[in-house]
């Protein structure tokens, strides 16, 4: 084979480089457990402890410990529990339906509606599925209305979450819709739970439950004619899907389902009256186009699998897609500055999840405020306040927030050594060679706002001859290439 094509053969089959110097897998040893536990490189909390490894050598992970435990759960299940009183029943119901259930359509709030006052009339005329239903509603309205700091004993909504997910511990031989609802309500209070991977089950057992029903296939209109009926049973579907790609995407998991095998039509606002069991179609749309943006990007960058793409390639055409994305936004699910409170909560929350929420956020605003420019004070002071609500939010007994503030902590003591490194050279100036040219110890820098406008990025993204093999080469250095920022011209700053 002649060294061309040996070299052609390296580039088909290149992989982000971040896997390579883990090629079997990124796994952590834990005493408690027998078995070490598997770490994506896709997950928020490996990427902060690869920012800590670039600052500081040698850094270790933080593994996450902060969550309700199985036990807590199993006790709760074989407990006692009362029913709400009426008017509680009907607030938490109010509270669930009106948070939560707006991101995304789970149930039909009519039908909801009309259930819960034949249970406070006389909770045994209510079915089974549709009681469990009625206690996910009640712990989501729980978590959503509570303004008291929470204990993992005393967690808002814990006795009604444990008492439905014991309900529905058998899985159905016939499932309902009724099955695949109750499970994503679960999804979305297990993550107030931080209990991600039991998240992750969860909305992988709805969307299964929805191909043993055939919800990703169309179904004859003379057979299924209610267009109501019609147009839950689709956004139902694809609200699993969503759930699905989101919870793969936050641990680097693979999906439930491949996108070639989902054959049933888009949400649709055809033949729909106005009402209340169904939100607007572009925002659902939307919604479940991002959820396929972020496995794709799973799949292209951070997956072990072997692609026939180079790697720069393929984060060109992942940023070419989140841009069309943002630039497909009809207008009135956009935000402008200073308008966010305009919104509905909704919209908010659909860009939240684009922007990937607070902590991923800190991190980037972390590594923004390290780069030595006029924005990166700004950037500091950001990073500083998002730490400041993160912190606030562990005081008051969120699980998440727990888990990640002490990633951050360690980000701040890296960053700290960083910079007193800095202070040291500062006071002993030099230049930093590289091969190619001498470096000034502060080269330049780019803008660290990071939006998708930049210029370097949009450099980036309009180049149609990414053969750089540099790029895509294990050893290669970043201060070389167009669109890498350096930081400090050498590996000085981080070693001292």
């Amino acid at each position: 084979m002649t060294r061309q094509a040996l070299v052609a053969e390296d580039q088909e089959t290149v992989q982000n480089p971040l896997v390579e110097d883990r090629p079997q897998g990124w796994f952590f040893p834990m005493s408690s457990l027998d078995m070490p536990i598997h770490i994506s490189e896709a997950a928020d909390a490996a990427f902060a402890t690869r920012f800590r490894e670039a600052l500081t050598p040698h850094s270790v992970h933080i593994p996450r410990t902060s969550y309700v435990r199985d036990d807590a759960l199993i006790m709760l299940s074989e407990s006692h529990f009362d029913w709400p009183t009426p008017a509680r029943a009907r607030f938490l119901v109010k509270v669930a339906l009106s948070t939560v259930c707006q991101y995304y359509h789970i149930v039909l709030k009519s039908s909801v509606s009309d259930a819960l006052e034949k249970a406070i009339k006389n909770v045994n005329d209510v079915d089974r599925l549709m009681r469990c239903k009625l206690l996910a509603l009640f712990a989501l309205g729980e978590v959503y209305s509570s303004r008291v700091a929470a204990q993992e004993a005393t967690f808002p909504g814990l006795s009604y979450f444990a008492q439905a997910r014991r309900m529905v511990s058998i899985p159905a031989e016939r499932p309902t819709l009724h099955a695949v609802e109750i499970a994503l309500l679960l999804v979305l209070y297990s993550y107030n739970l931080n209990r991600r991977h039991m998240a992750y089950l969860l909305a992988s057992s709805a969307v299964r439950l929805g191909i043993v029903m055939g919800l990703n296939l169309n179904v004859p209109d003379g057979m299924y004619s209610n267009p109501l009926a019609r147009e839950h049973r689709t956004r139902l579907w694809w609200t699993a899907y969503t759930l699905d790609r989101t919870c793969c995407s936050k641990l680097g998991h693979p999906a439930s389902i491949a996108d070639d095998d989902i054959l049933v039509d888009h949400p649709s606002g055809d033949h729909l009256d106005p009402s209340a069991d169904f939100e607007d179609v572009d925002y659902a749309r939307k919604s479940l186009e991002l959820a396929g943006l972020s496995q794709q990007t799973r799949q292209q960058l951070y997956s072990r699998r072997k692609h026939h793409v180079p790697f720069a390639q393929r984060v060109q055409t992942t940023l070419k897609n989140i841009t069309r994305w943002m630039e497909t936004l009809p207008p009135r699910l956009q935000l402008e500055i200073g308008q966010g409170s305009m919104r509905p909560n909704s919209i908010v929350y659909l860009h939240l999840r684009f922007n990937q929420y607070l902590f991923s956020a800190a991190t980037n605003l972390a590594l923004s405020s390290l780069l030595g420019t006029a924005q990166s004070q700004s950037d500091s002071d950001n990073f500083n306040t998002a730490v400041d609500i993160i912190r606030q939010l562990s005081r008051m007994g969120n699980f998440a927030a727990k888990e990640f503030l002490e990633h951050l902590d360690a980000m701040e003591d890296s960053m700290q050594k960083v910079r007193q490194n800095v202070l040291n050279l500062s006071l002993a100036p030099q230049l930093v060679m590289s091969d190619a040219a001498p470096l000034p110890l502060y080269a330049p820098m780019m803008t660290a706002g990071m939006a998708l406008a930049e210029p370097s990025l949009q450099e980036f993204l309009a180049d149609t001859d990414l053969t750089i093999d540099s790029i895509d080469n294990p050893t290669f250095d970043p201060l070389q290439t167009p669109y890498w920022p350096g930081i400090w011209g050498g590996d000085e700053w981080a070693n001292g």
